[in-house]
C-alpha cells in the first residue's frame, strides 16, 4: 500500500467505531 492509502485507511478507522483507531492513532 502507498502512504496515501495508509493515511486514508487510518482516517477511516479514526472516524469509525472500529477499536483499531486507537492503534492507528498511536502509530
Amino acid at each position: 500500500e502507498s502512504i496515501a492509502d495508509l493515511a486514508e485507511y487510518a482516517h477511516r478507522q479514526r472516524t469509525g467505531p472500529n477499536p483499531l483507531h486507537q492503534f492507528l492513532k498511536n502509530d
